[in-house]
């Protein structure tokens, strides 16, 4: 009897025990935070999108970020050169890159040198890859058109960058310098030594006076000044000053004046001589060891107008000639003008 008791006892510990270590497996299984780690923690995080393509403007060491730059002063004629560094800052490949300026091109002061982008030395292209840099070479080339004679005219302009990233983009730089036209000038002749007892005469419109002169280099020109009088009585409405080139030894009207004066009405006085000085409507351009005349006529002349002639040592340069028919034909006579020029600097 006691026999069976113990095998009794026996059995329900056993089995006490395998339902314990049921319960203690499958509440192992369904734990997730014993001898296991988190999920959350083995979780990879995603690599982010690279930014977009981000281009700007800079000076050509590449270390200062430009919005403007000015040129300064040049005279016509000349010119001054820009280098910029173009820098993608993203890090994505900046597309179809594009540059252009405000003003027309017909009439452009600023344009990339040698004429196309991006200028001659420059290294852009039409796209430029992240972190990298290129450059372009501008030239300020003052027009014509926007200068004006014996004065600085400031210029203006805007360069405009447009490009492609995840959108279009753009970033533009101002651009300024100012145009100089023949503001300072030199005395080149100074033939000021009068001859008081001979001076040219004119006494009608279709008078002309002329003399001839030359420089053993290029200059332009900018005034002529003559020792002039008039008699008593005498009425005009405008004095003119022309520069002509030289056709065998005369004035060459057939070809038109290369310059003429926008003087006002000189205030010439009545048998008291003075000097007058005829500012050319433009700077006349004069090759060297070439031959000109300087032609001056009156309009609605009534009287007599004197041109004072160079004292009797004369100017080996050049020769003094007149015409009574407007300028159709010249006759040389001794002796030469007084006169005095002025060249650009």
């Amino acid at each position: 009897m006691n026999y069976y008791i113990s095998m009794a006892k026996n059995f329900s510990s056993l089995h006490l025990t395998f339902w314990f270590l049921v319960v203690v497996f499958f509440s192992l299984g369904s734990s997730k935070c014993w001898f296991k780690k988190d999920d959350a923690a083995s979780v990879v995080p995603a690599t982010p999108a690279p930014s977009a393509a981000s281009v700007s403007i800079y000076n050509e060491a590449g270390d200062e970020e430009l919005t403007t730059h000015d040129f300064s002063v040049v005279e016509l004629g000349s010119s001054s050169d820009l280098t910029l560094t173009l820098k993608n800052d993203g890090e994505s490949t900046a597309k179809v890159i594009e540059l252009a300026f405000d003003a027309a091109v017909a009439t452009a002061s600023f344009q990339f040198k040698g004429g196309t982008f991006p200028g001659t030395g420059g290294t852009c292209e039409t796209t430029l890859e992240a972190s990298k840099s290129c450059t372009l070479v501008l030239s300020f080339v003052p027009h014509s058109s926007v200068a004006t004679a014996y004065s600085t005219s400031a210029i203006s302009d805007t360069l405009n960058l447009t490009y492609l990233a995840d959108a279009e983009k753009s970033a533009e730089i101002a651009l300024t310098g100012s145009v100089s036209y023949c503001v300072s000038a030199t005395e080149l002749f100074s033939q000021t030594g009068i001859d008081s007892g001979s001076a040219a005469s004119m006494t009608t419109d279709s008078h002309r006076t002329a003399q001839s002169f030359f420089w053993n280099t290029a200059k332009k020109i900018k005034s002529v000044a003559l020792s002039q009088y008039i008699s008593a009585g005498t009425t005009f409405a405008t004095i003119d000053l022309k520069i002509y080139a030289d056709c065998s030894g005369a004035p060459c009207t057939s070809q038109g004046a290369i310059a003429a004066s926008h003087q006002a009405i000189p205030a010439i006085l009545s048998g008291s001589r003075a000097w007058y000085t005829y500012t050319l409507a433009l700077p006349a351009s004069i090759e060297a060891n070439t031959t000109y005349w300087f032609v001056v006529s009156a309009n609605s002349l009534n009287g007599l107008l004197f041109t004072d002639k160079y004292n009797s040592n004369g100017y080996g340069g050049g020769l003094f000639a007149y015409s009574s028919n407007e300028g159709a034909s010249y006759s040389s006579a001794s002796g030469d003008l007084a006169f005095k020029v002025d060249a650009c600097n």
